[in-house]
Protein backbone atom coordinates (compact mmCIF):
# COMPACT_ATOMS: atom_id res chain seq x y z
CA UNK A 1 0.00 0.00 0.00
CA UNK A 2 2.48 2.50 0.46
CA UNK A 3 4.20 1.72 -2.77
CA UNK A 4 1.14 2.58 -3.98
CA UNK A 5 0.80 5.40 -1.97
CA UNK A 6 4.08 7.01 -3.19
CA UNK A 7 3.15 6.17 -6.85
CA UNK A 8 0.05 8.06 -6.61
CA UNK A 9 1.84 11.46 -4.85
CA UNK A 10 4.56 10.53 -7.69
CA UNK A 11 2.06 11.25 -10.27
CA UNK A 12 0.20 13.89 -8.61
CA UNK A 13 3.65 15.94 -8.50
CA UNK A 14 4.38 15.45 -12.00
CA UNK A 15 0.72 16.87 -12.36
CA UNK A 16 1.70 20.12 -11.06
CA UNK A 17 4.72 20.35 -13.46
CA UNK A 18 2.54 21.31 -16.05
CA UNK A 19 0.11 24.34 -17.25
CA UNK A 20 -2.65 22.12 -17.54
CA UNK A 21 -2.20 20.19 -13.84
CA UNK A 22 -1.40 24.11 -12.21
CA UNK A 23 -4.71 25.17 -13.59
CA UNK A 24 -6.49 21.74 -12.87
CA UNK A 25 -5.59 21.52 -8.90
CA UNK A 26 -6.36 25.10 -8.73
CA UNK A 27 -10.13 24.13 -9.68
CA UNK A 28 -9.92 21.36 -7.42
CA UNK A 29 -8.92 23.00 -4.70
CA UNK A 30 -11.62 25.68 -5.00
CA UNK A 31 -14.49 22.76 -5.67
CA UNK A 32 -12.77 21.02 -1.79
CA UNK A 33 -12.62 24.24 0.03
CA UNK A 34 -16.30 24.31 1.22
CA UNK A 35 -15.48 20.77 2.28
CA UNK A 36 -12.61 21.68 4.68
CA UNK A 37 -14.25 24.64 5.44
CA UNK A 38 -17.34 21.67 7.09
CA UNK A 39 -14.59 19.51 8.26
CA UNK A 40 -12.34 22.12 10.26
CA UNK A 41 -15.53 23.65 12.17
CA UNK A 42 -16.55 19.88 13.19
CA UNK A 43 -13.12 19.60 14.47
CA UNK A 44 -11.95 22.39 16.33
CA UNK A 45 -9.42 20.39 18.03
CA UNK A 46 -7.30 19.70 14.82
CA UNK A 47 -4.67 22.55 13.46
CA UNK A 48 -2.49 19.96 11.97
CA UNK A 49 -1.42 20.81 8.86
CA UNK A 50 -1.85 17.73 6.42
CA UNK A 51 -1.04 16.33 2.18
CA UNK A 52 -4.01 15.76 0.82
CA UNK A 53 -3.83 12.91 -2.04
CA UNK A 54 -6.98 11.97 -4.68
CA UNK A 55 -7.58 11.28 -7.77
CA UNK A 56 -10.38 12.57 -9.80
CA UNK A 57 -12.11 10.42 -12.94
CA UNK A 58 -13.36 10.99 -16.34
CA UNK A 59 -16.13 12.17 -14.84
CA UNK A 60 -14.79 14.24 -11.56
CA UNK A 61 -15.91 11.27 -9.05
CA UNK A 62 -13.56 10.87 -6.78
CA UNK A 63 -11.46 7.90 -6.70
CA UNK A 64 -10.49 5.45 -3.88
CA UNK A 65 -6.92 6.42 -2.42
CA UNK A 66 -4.70 5.41 0.52
CA UNK A 67 -3.98 7.65 3.34
CA UNK A 68 -1.48 7.04 6.44
CA UNK A 69 -2.08 8.53 9.05
CA UNK A 70 -4.89 11.06 8.78
CA UNK A 71 -5.71 13.56 11.06
CA UNK A 72 -9.26 14.24 12.31
CA UNK A 73 -9.81 17.16 9.19
CA UNK A 74 -8.64 14.63 6.83
CA UNK A 75 -10.74 11.76 7.85
CA UNK A 76 -13.72 14.18 7.60
CA UNK A 77 -12.84 14.95 3.85
CA UNK A 78 -12.24 11.65 2.90
CA UNK A 79 -16.05 10.33 4.19
CA UNK A 80 -17.37 13.47 2.42
CA UNK A 81 -16.51 11.69 -0.60
CA UNK A 82 -16.81 8.09 0.03
CA UNK A 83 -17.69 5.90 -1.23
CA UNK A 84 -17.07 8.25 -4.41
CA UNK A 85 -20.48 9.55 -4.28
CA UNK A 86 -21.64 10.27 -7.93
CA UNK A 87 -23.55 13.55 -7.18
CA UNK A 88 -22.82 16.42 -9.22
CA UNK A 89 -22.29 18.65 -6.05
CA UNK A 90 -19.67 15.69 -5.15
CA UNK A 91 -18.01 15.97 -8.18
CA UNK A 92 -14.51 17.63 -9.06
CA UNK A 93 -13.55 19.68 -12.05
CA UNK A 94 -13.31 17.01 -15.29
CA UNK A 95 -9.83 16.09 -15.43
CA UNK A 96 -7.37 16.30 -18.29
CA UNK A 97 -7.05 12.54 -18.14
CA UNK A 98 -8.42 9.39 -15.95
CA UNK A 99 -7.25 8.83 -12.84
CA UNK A 100 -5.68 12.60 -12.45
CA UNK A 101 -3.83 12.52 -9.14
CA UNK A 102 -4.18 16.14 -7.27
CA UNK A 103 -1.46 16.94 -4.26
CA UNK A 104 -2.78 19.79 -2.24
CA UNK A 105 -0.72 20.46 0.85
CA UNK A 106 -3.38 22.27 3.37
CA UNK A 107 -3.52 24.15 6.58
CA UNK A 108 -7.01 23.51 8.79
CA UNK A 109 -5.44 27.10 10.22
CA UNK A 110 -6.07 29.05 6.62
CA UNK A 111 -9.54 27.57 6.46
CA UNK A 112 -10.46 28.30 10.09
CA UNK A 113 -10.07 32.11 9.08
CA UNK A 114 -11.66 32.22 6.09
CA UNK A 115 -14.63 30.96 7.61
CA UNK A 116 -15.11 33.28 10.42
Amino acid sequence: MELNSRDHKQKAEANLQTTEGIRYVAAFEEKLAPSVQQCVQANPEDREKFEFVMAAAEDGSALPSWIGRPTPVEKCLIEKFSPFPTAADKRFPIPPKSPYWVKLDLDPAKFETASN
